[in-house]
């Protein structure tokens, strides 16, 4: 089986969609789905930009271009880390760090700063798996997907906090996406009651008197 670890693709050809390539890679089942992809046109616009970002694309390459700017993005891309985003509206890495090859220091936003804290990672984590749980008819394997890959971070932010009963319940999820993944079948009502109790470490203002199973629903609109 073919398995680059980069992937280069023009913007546009005579028979080639990149974005919709790029998109259907995200959602295959290769090994290669999380690869680096690089996307090469002559068309610089900022609409071009923003549509390559929101397909999945790691980094951005201007034609014409010189073995210098090839060479920052392959650094940029074989260097420099960046989370990877596994939801239902969005597969590919974090957004906020989109062409990280211009990029000329640490991010100082705000809303950066609180994404990637514990509070930030839970939250985001909780919406995911809120919008997974809730797309399990419609698209059953990137919904286990992405809830499998919230569990992991939901386990990481329990054991960098001490938080033992976060850790519990997502360990216990855990083996129940397992379970799913392998009898390839998902029981929505089993899943739903494990993300009602992990609603219940959603960081945000005290809701009172509303149920946990409320909450997930309200949060999976989100």
């Amino acid at each position: 089986m073919i398995n680059p670890q980069i992937v280069f693709t023009e913007y546009l050809g005579p028979r080639l969609d990149g974005l919709a390539f790029v998109r259907a890679l995200r959602r295959s089942t290769m090994p290669c789905r999380t690869a680096p992809v690089i996307l090469m046109t002559s068309e610089a616009t900022a609409q071009t930009i923003n549509a390559a970002r929101d397909a999945g694309v790691h980094e951005f390459l201007r034609k014409p271009f010189t073995i210098g700017d090839l060479i920052k993005r392959l650094e940029a891309v074989t260097l420099w880390s960046r989370a990877w985003v596994e939801a239902m509206d969005y597969i590919g890495p974090d957004r906020r760090r989109f062409n990280s090859a211009e990029f000329g220091g640490v991010g100082k936003r705000r809303s950066d700063q609180q994404s990637n804290s514990h509070a930030g990672r839970t939250k985001q984590a909780l919406q995911i798996l809120g919008s997974a749980i809730k797309a399990i008819e419609s698209d059953p394997a990137q919904s286990l997907r992405a809830m499998a890959a919230q569990v992991v971070e939901l386990r990481a932010v329990a054991i960098e906090t001490g938080n033992a009963p976060l850790r519990d319940i997502a360990l216990q999820l855990d083996e129940v996406l397992k379970a799913a993944a392998r009898d390839k079948r998902i029981s929505r009502r089993e899943i739903e009651a494990f993300g009602a109790a992990l609603c219940d470490f959603m960081p945000s203002e005290k809701v009172e008197a509303v149920p946990a199973t409320q909450r997930l629903r309200a949060t999976s609109n989100a």
